[in-house]
């Protein structure tokens, strides 16, 4: 007797227990996939050069003069080298000492990311920072790039702002 009731307990276990043939609906939605590499757009910054600049003031100063260009001018994305139609309308500007109504701003960073400089950009043009030639020059700096038209930002390349050495 034992065991019939043992049987009848494992075989309604076992009934009980099973699988269903079928999932359930997925009915959330698909998942965003996100940029990948060969989509997102990395201005390619270059050392142009630099040179020595003295600034006849009440105190005389002297400077380094470093200029830089991007190898991919003609890369960026599509509409981001046009003028903007409104200047007024723009975003503020990302860089207090700048006023301008520009549309692109390059805002030079150490490796690190600390803020050293801005400057707008011209579109295919070359652009330049000024550094005091008794400040420390950092190793390394790159360039995010600020489209205050489109709300958007591209970081570029690292480069030697010395040597032009890329990392």
């Amino acid at each position: 007797m034992k065991s019939l009731v043992l049987m009848i307990y494992i075989t309604l276990l076992g009934t009980w227990m099973q699988l269903p043939q079928t999932l359930p609906k997925d009915n959330r939605k698909p998942t965003q996939v996100p940029p990948t590499a060969d989509n997102i757009f990395v201005p390619d910054l270059r050392l142009r050069g630099s040179e020595s600049v003295e600034v006849d003031t009440t105190v005389p100063k002297s400077y380094r003069k470093v200029t830089f260009t991007f190898e991919n001018w003609d890369k960026f994305p599509a509409g981001s080298l046009e003028p903007t139609s409104k200047p007024p309308s723009l975003p503020p500007n990302p860089c207090k000492q700048v006023r301008t109504s520009t549309r692109l701003f390059a805002v030079l960073h150490a490796k690190n990311g600390e803020k050293i400089s801005c400057a707008e950009l011209k579109p295919r043009e070359d652009f330049s920072y000024l550094f005091e030639k008794t400040k420390y020059l950092p190793a390394f700096v790159f360039v995010t790039v600020v489209d205050r038209t489109r709300n958007t930002i591209y970081k570029s390349s690292m480069v030697s702002p010395t040597s032009g050495a890329t990392p």
